[in-house]
C-alpha cells in the first residue's frame, strides 16, 4: 500500500488565531484559499506539510459581512476589506466539495450553536492511485463508511483536468479520511481553490532572520478509549494495508508500549508498509510536468523515505492517563490529538518559533540530570544547556530494531536517536497540540520523551489546579470580609 498525506483539515469557529500561529508563529505559507456558499478555507503550507483551515460561514464569516473574513485573506493578493463588491464573485465556490464538516448543520448561527462548537483536527486527506479500488475495498468493511461517493471534479480551466475524490469516515471519533486521485490533474493544488500571489520566500519566520524547517507530516495522533486501539488497528488494516510497527524493545506486539507509574498509557503504532498492495501514495509530492501514464511508477518513486505512521493513544484499563482522558472529555470523544511535523534542523526551528510567540510545553527539571536523560544527550553530541533551555526532548531508544540497517546507511556511525517538543494547546480546550520531530536514523519512539510529556502534562494540570483553588480562597476572603463589614 502507498500513500501520500495530501493535507490535514482543521474545523474552526475562528480562523484568525489559527492562522497566527500557522503562518507568523511557525512559518507556514498562506499559499490559498476557497470560499463556497458554506465555508471559507485558508492553506497553509511548508514544502510537503499542508493544512487547510476550515470555516463554517454561519459560525464566523457570514455571507455580507467582509469585516469578519480572517484579516490574511487580505492583503496577501486577494481583495482587500475595501474592495468588499468583488470579494464574493471572485472567489465563490457554487460546490461544496472536499469535505464534510465535523459539526451539525442545524442553526449555526445561533449564539448558542457557536458556544457549542469544539475546535477539531477532523479529516486526514490522503492521495491515492486508484480510488474507485480504495472505496470499494472500504465498502467491503461496510457501505456506510463511504460517507460521499466517488466523485469527478474539473478544474475551471479543462487544460488542468480534474480530480477523483471520496470521503470515508475513519473508526475513530470525528475523523473522516477525503480520498483525491491526481493522475489526470496538473493544478498547483484541487479545483475551486485560488492560489495567493506571494513572493516566493525560504521557510523564514515573520519576525527574525532564522529559518523554520518543516518538510513533512511525521506521524499523527489518535486518542482513544480504553479498549479500542486493537480495533483501530484492525480497521486500519483492512482498509488500507497498514501494519503494525514496533518502536523499540519495550513495545509487545500485543500489549503495546505500556508506561505505568504516575503515566497510565499505552501506545501502538501503525506505519503503512512499502509490501503494501492497496494503491496509496507516498508523502513525496510529484511535479505538474510528470508524464501521467507514468504516475504509478515514476512520480511517486520516493515515497519510501517518509513512511507515515499513525499512533494510537489509550489509558491503561487501571490507571488513568490525565492527557487522554482531558482531550477525550474536551473534545466530545476520541479523535486526533496531536501531529508531528518532521524538520531537519531542530535547534534553529525552535529557536526561531519561540522568538516568534509559540508556547512550547517543558520537561521536569530531572530529565537533563544524571537521573534522567542527561547521559544520552551527551553521548550524541548535543548541547545540553541548549535543548534545557527550549524544553527540547531527545531519546535514543527509538532506533534499536534498525541498528544494523542504519550501521550500514550512516557513514560516520553516530548513534540513531530522535528530537521532539510539543505545543501546548491550539485551541481554547484542552484538545489538539502539535509536535516537532527531528529524526537524526531513529525510525520509532523512545519511552522517555513519552513519559516527560505526560508529566509535564500533569504538572501543568496541578499547576492550573492550585491557581484556581488560591482565586476560589481569595473570593471566599474577599466575601466574607465584605460581610464583616457590612454587618
Amino acid at each position: 500500500m502507498k500513500l501520500r498525506m495530501h493535507h490535514i483539515e482543521l474545523c474552526v469557529a475562528d480562523p484568525n488565531p489559527v492562522a497566527e500561529l500557522l503562518h507568523t508563529q511557525l512559518g507556514l505559507r498562506f499559499v490559498g484559499y476557497r470560499e463556497s456558499a458554506q465555508c471559507l478555507q485558508l492553506i497553509f503550507k511548508m514544502e510537503k506539510a499542508t493544512f487547510i483551515v476550515t470555516t463554517r460561514k454561519n459560525l464566523q464569516c457570514q455571507r455580507n459581512d467582509n469585516n469578519n473574513y480572517p484579516d490574511i485573506v487580505f492583503g496577501s493578493g486577494s481583495p482587500t476589506k475595501s474592495d468588499s463588491s468583488n470579494l464574493l464573485e471572485l472567489t465563490r465556490d457554487v460546490r461544496e466539495s472536499w469535505t464534510l464538516f465535523c459539526c451539525d448543520d442545524q442553526d449555526f448561527s445561533s449564539q448558542e450553536r457557536k458556544a457549542q462548537h469544539v475546535d477539531s483536527v477532523f479529516n486526514v486527506a490522503i492521495e491515492v492511485v486508484n480510488v474507485e479500488d480504495c472505496v470499494n475495498s472500504i465498502r467491503n468493511i461496510s457501505k456506510d463508511l463511504v460517507l460521499k461517493d466517488v466523485t469527478r471534479r474539473f478544474d475551471s480551466d479543462p487544460e488542468l483536468g480534474y480530480v477523483d475524490y471520496a470521503v470515508i469516515k475513519s473508526c475513530c471519533g470525528n475523523v473522516v479520511h477525503t480520498l483525491v486521485q491526481k493522475s489526470h490533474y496538473r493544478g498547483w493544488f484541487l479545483p475551486g481553490f485560488y492560489a495567493v500571489n506571494q513572493e516566493e520566500k525560504p521557510a523564514s519566520d515573520v519576525k527574525n532572520s532564522g529559518i523554520i524547517t518543516m518538510s513533512h507530516f511525521d506521524h499523527f495522533t489518535f486518542a482513544c478509549r480504553v479498549g479500542e486501539s486493537d480495533e483501530i488497528m484492525d480497521w486500519y488494516e483492512r482498509a488500507f494495508g497498514m501494519k503494525r510497527f514496533i518502536t523499540n524493545r519495550q513495545d509487545s506486539e500485543l500489549e503495546g508500549l505500556v508506561i505505568g507509574d504516575d503515566v497510565g498509557l499505552r501506545l501502538k503504532v501503525m506505519q503503512f508498509w512499502k509490501c503494501s498492495e492497496s494503491g496509496l501514495i507516498s508523502t513525496s509530492s510529484h511535479d505538474d510536468d510528470d508524464d501521467v501514464d507514468d504516475a504509478s511508477n515514476n512520480i511517486y518513486s520516493d515515497w519510501e523515505s517518509e513512511p507515515l505512521k499513525i499512533v494510537i493513544a489509550e489509558s491503561l484499563p487501571n490507571l488513568t492517563n490525565t492527557q487522554i482522558e482531558g482531550f477525550i472529555k474536551d473534545h466530545g470523544g476520541p479523535g486526533i490529538q496531536h501531529v508531528g511535523l518532521h524538520t531537519s534542523n531542530m535547534l534553529e526551528t525552535v529557536e526561531v518559533m519561540t522568538n516568534n510567540g509559540v508556547k512550547f510545553r517543558h520537561p521536569p527539571p530531572t530529565y537533563y540530570t544524571e537521573i534522567g536523560q542527561l547521559d544520552v544527550i551527551k553521548s550524541v553530541g548535543e548541547n545540553v544547556a541548549v535543548l534545557r533551555e527550549y524544553g527540547i526532548l531527545l531519546d535514543n531508544e527509538a532506533d534499536v530494531f534498525d541498528s544494523l540497517e542504519n550501521s550500514t546507511e550512516n557513514d560516520d556511525n553516530d548513534e540513531c536517536y530522535l528530537m521532539q517538543i510539543f505545543t501546548y494547546p491550539v485551541f481554547n480546550r484542552d484538545t489538539f497540540f502539535l509536535e516537532v520531530i527531528q529524526r537524526k536514523g531513529a525510525r520509532g519512539f523512545g519511552v522517555g520523551n513519552v513519559t516527560a510529556l505526560a508529566r509535564s502534562v500533569n504538572a501543568f494540570n496541578q499547576a492550573k489546579l492550585l491557581e484556581m483553588e488560591k482565586m476560589m480562597n481569595v473570593s471566599s476572603a474577599n466575601t466574607e470580609k465584605n460581610e464583616d463589614e457590612s454587618c
